[in-house]
C-alpha cells in the first residue's frame, strides 16, 4: 500500500486522526484531531490567546514530534463533549520544521493513524463559493475603521505573519497565488498592499477578514 504523499496536495488536503492524539502546546495539554503540512487543529480545556507562540508536540509509539507554532484562531465549542465539557478549538500555524512535520504526517498516514479528510475539499469549495458571492455583492472596499479597532492580539498576529512572509518571498508568492483565485479579480485591484494583504489573509487560513488586515497595514506602515 502506498503511503499518501502530503506534497501532492500541499495546502489543500487535511488529515484527521483515527483516534485522538494527545499532545502539548507549550504547557497546555491538547488533543489533536486534524493535521495538515502547514499546521493543525487541536482541542484543549484552557483558553489560548491568538498570536501565542509555543512548541506543539506529540508522541505515538516510537515517533516523537515537536515543532514551533503560533495560534492563529481559537474559539470555545458551542456544544459539550461526552464528558459535559466545553472545550476550546484552536488552529496552529507551524513556524518552522515544515519538512519534519510533513514526514511525520506521511508516516502516520502510512500506519493508519490518520486518514485523508476527503470531505475537507468540498467544505472549502462551498466556503469559497459563498465568500465569492459575498465579495461580488460588495465589490468596493470602504475604508471604515471600527470604533474599537482590532484587538492587540489580532494586530500582533497580522504583523507577525506579514514579517514572516516578507522574510520568505517564495512563500509570500505561494500564499498570494492561492488567495487570488478565490476572489473576484477586480475586488481588490485598487487596494494598497494587495499582494501582501491577500498573502497574509491566506496564510492565516482566512481567520481574519481582509478589511481588518488592510486596516492594520494602514495603521502600522
Amino acid at each position: 500500500m502506498k503511503t499518501p504523499d502530503v506534497r501532492d496536495s500541499r495546502g489543500a488536503e487535511r488529515f484527521v486522526a483515527s483516534n485522538p492524539i494527545e499532545g502539548r502546546f507549550g504547557r497546555t495539554d491538547v488533543t489533536i484531531w486534524d493535521l495538515a503540512e502547514s499546521g493543525l487543529q487541536m482541542e484543549h480545556a484552557e483558553p489560548l490567546k491568538i498570536a501565542t507562540q509555543g512548541l506543539v508536540g506529540f508522541k505515538l509509539d516510537e515517533m516523537a514530534v515537536t515543532v514551533p507554532g503560533i495560534v492563529i484562531w481559537s474559539h470555545l465549542s458551542m456544544t459539550a463533549d461526552a464528558h459535559g465539557r466545553f472545550l476550546y478549538r484552536s488552529g496552529v500555524r507551524l513556524e518552522a520544521d515544515i519538512e519534519l512535520f510533513a514526514s511525520a504526517i506521511n508516516r502516520l498516514a502510512g500506519s493508519g493513524r490518520i486518514r485523508r479528510d476527503t470531505a475537507s475539499l468540498e467544505r472549502k469549495r462551498k466556503k469559497h463559493v459563498e465568500r465569492d458571492q459575498e465579495l461580488r455583492s460588495r465589490p468596493v472596499i470602504q475604508m471604515i475603521q471600527a470604533p474599537s479597532g482590532p484587538s492587540p492580539d489580532v494586530v500582533l498576529l497580522v504583523l507577525h505573519a506579514r514579517d514572516r512572509l516578507r522574510e520568505n518571498a517564495n512563500d509570500a508568492i505561494k500564499w498570494y497565488n492561492r488567495a487570488k483565485f478565490s476572489i473576484p479579480e477586480d475586488s481588490f485591484s485598487h487596494v494598497h498592499h494587495r499582494e501582501e494583504v491577500l498573502a497574509v489573509w491566506e496564510y492565516l487560513e482566512r481567520s481574519i477578514d481582509i478589511q481588518t488586515i488592510l486596516d492594520i497595514f494602514m495603521m502600522k506602515r
